[in-house]
């Protein structure tokens, strides 16, 4: 029986908030110590659309990932250094030798988007269920209750459930947005990677929820959208301080339809496999709302008009 997950989720507001400051100062640092950026992305949680808002709308210049500037081949923690680029969007920010961190020339703040996890689950296998995307992955033709039914029994002790899973679905749904931000996430088996135990990885997700310069859950993207522009300072049309007042688009689908509504008993099994990442949805939501709230009280002040970033 897993253990109850309550205690855990006052680690999140428990943790000493590591953030410095919410908004920079408005002083310009010389180039060799401006701010970079990190994007861990989490697949299925708004990545590609958030990428295409950090560089289109926040005005952030990609080194590695999608949009980068850097070509193929190209050193870009040399092409940081020099300032040509700022950003990073990668979905190997943490795991063994410290990650794609290890890269960067200082210390990146870090920006990373959740999702409801149910919702997660849906969309994970619904990318697989494309027509293009079963043909790429030579995947068999399914049903989402099918395939988290396939994992149930593999987390009961179904030693061939996990490959009669990987054949409908390539993603693995057990936890995922834990697993991501502790660096254990496994493409191929039930157990976190490098040693981490269900209890292990979520307290360093919980901490990394707390620590991280930005963190947003996906069903409030444009609002987090706002706020990172009071973080960096871009005025954007679409915001009054740190709510949306218009909308800035429809995120991008990447071909997949609309999801189907799961039935209860599908509902009771994604809960089953997904009780860390809800504790970890929730605690990101609690924060999300801090810093809204905070922000949002510092953009009213008459002072804050020259705060910049």
């Amino acid at each position: 029986m897993m253990r109850p997950l309550w205690p855990l989720l006052t680690l999140a507001a428990a943790a000493t908030d590591k953030n410095k400051l919410l908004v920079a100062p408005a002083a310009a640092a010389p180039d060799r110590e401006k701010p970079l950026y990190l994007f861990g992305h989490i697949p299925k949680c708004g990545g590609v659309s958030f990428v295409a808002d950090l560089v289109g709308r926040l005005h952030l210049t990609s080194c590695f990932g999608r949009k980068a500037v850097v070509a193929k081949g190209e050193n870009w923690t040399h092409a940081m250094e020099r300032g040509r680029c700022n950003f990073v969007n990668t979905e190997q920010w943490l795991g063994e030798h410290g990650g794609m961190v290890r890269h960067f020339p200082r210390p990146p703040r870090v920006a990373i988007l959740v999702r409801n996890p149910e919702s997660h689950v849906r969309s994970q296998f619904a990318h697989c269920q494309t027509p293009g995307n079963r043909a790429k992955w030579h995947l068999d033709k399914a049903g989402l209750h099918d395939w988290v039914t396939r994992w149930r029994d593999a987390v009961n002790g179904d030693k061939s459930a996990v490959a009669s899973a990987f054949k409908l679905c390539h993603f693995n749904p057990l936890n995922m947005m834990t697993t991501k931000l502790c660096g254990g996430y496994n493409h191929n088996g039930l157990k976190p990677k490098h040693g981490w135990s269900e209890t292990s990885c979520l307290e360093k997700a919980l901490e990394e929820v707390a620590a991280v310069w930005h963190i947003a859950p996906l069903e409030k993207y444009d609002q987090s959208l706002c706020v990172l522009g009071l973080r960096l300072g871009v005025r954007l049309k679409q915001c009054s301080c740190g709510a949306p007042v218009s909308a800035f688009g429809q995120h991008k689908q990447h071909g997949v339809k609309r999801h189907a509504e799961m039935s209860a008993a599908t509902v009771a099994i994604v809960r089953d496999l997904t009780r860390t990442d809800d504790a970890v949805w929730r605690a990101a939501t609690d924060r999300f709302d801090r810093d809204v709230a905070q922000l949002s009280s510092s953009c009213a002040a008459p002072s804050s008009s020259s705060s910049s970033e």
